[in-house]
């Protein structure tokens, strides 16, 4: 091979390196590109995502785990800073010897099973439920989720309410039917008052009255607190619009259309 033919041939081979390198180049370029597109969307996710990097004891357990990154919403849960919590152990970075023992199990399952996780925990270094799900890779797990603890105390307020509801219900007919027994008690009493104007047993008759006058209040008063409603200072309910209610009135309408006054069920009650 001549010297010129040498030379064709390195000049052939430097152009082949050149077109590689700048295909590296290109692939390089387009490899930041999409990691730089993936970080963003990352960073402006409102879910929690964190990397973490397991450390082993000798035996090959778990001891711990160090923080890798995190994303601003994690972050601003934890009201810290990623310099200042990158490269960290989770008990560094919460100053507590219980969030290992907490989440270990969790860990040691990821890693044993070798597949991701969905979990839910609460966390109260951050006063947060958590609902995650863990991915493990390599020597390293990523989990991303939400703070659900609103959710929770939405879900409690709703069963609260339910609890109430059936309450008050059963409240309802029981003072329904209590409220047509203290009728009848009230419209004797009255009958008798009238007719034994100067007997000595007026005051007895008068003691029987005033103890049905006040059950039938407490009737009322319990179906009140029964709804969670709130009383003015005479006993009565507030509405949406302003308008004062009776506290019958303001439990269950079917029901409380039938806790009228006593009068009336005094005229049902005794029709004499």
């Amino acid at each position: 091979m001549t010297d010129e033919s040498r030379v064709a041939e390195l000049e052939r081979r430097v152009r082949g390196l050149e077109l590689e390198l700048l295909e590296s180049r290109r692939s390089l370029e387009a490899m930041r590109w999409q990691a730089s597109r993936e970080r963003e969307l990352i960073e402006h996710l409102p879910h929690e995502v964190h990397v973490w990097e397991v450390l082993r004891r000798g035996d090959g357990s778990i001891r711990t785990w160090r923080l890798d990154y995190a994303n601003p919403a994690a972050l601003r849960a934890w009201g810290r800073r990623l310099e200042e919590v990158v490269g960290l152990t989770t008990d560094e970075i919460f100053e507590s010897n219980a969030v290992t023992p907490l989440f270990l199990p969790i860990v040691e399952k990821l890693f044993r099973e070798g597949k991701p996780y969905l979990w839910e925990e609460e966390f109260p270094e951050t006063g947060q439920t958590l609902q995650m799900v863990s991915i493990p890779f390599r020597e390293y797990f990523i989990s991303t989720g939400l703070d659900i603890s609103e959710q929770k105390r939405k879900d409690q307020e709703v069963r609260q309410l339910q609890k109430m509801d059936a309450l008050g219900q059963l409240v309802g007919g029981a003072a329904h039917d209590f409220n047509n027994q203290l009728a009848g008690i009230a419209g004797n009493a009255e009958l008798l008052r009238r007719q034994l104007v100067d007997s000595p047993l007026l005051e007895e008759i008068e003691a029987i009255s005033e103890c049905s006058r006040r059950s039938a209040t407490l009737i009322s008063q319990l179906l009140t607190f029964a709804r969670k409603g709130p009383l003015d200072r005479y006993g009565r309910h507030r509405s949406a619009r302003g308008r004062d209610r009776g506290p019958a009135e303001a439990h269950d309408q079917q029901k409380d259309r039938d806790l009228v006054p006593l009068q009336q069920h005094r005229r049902n009650a005794c029709p004499w």
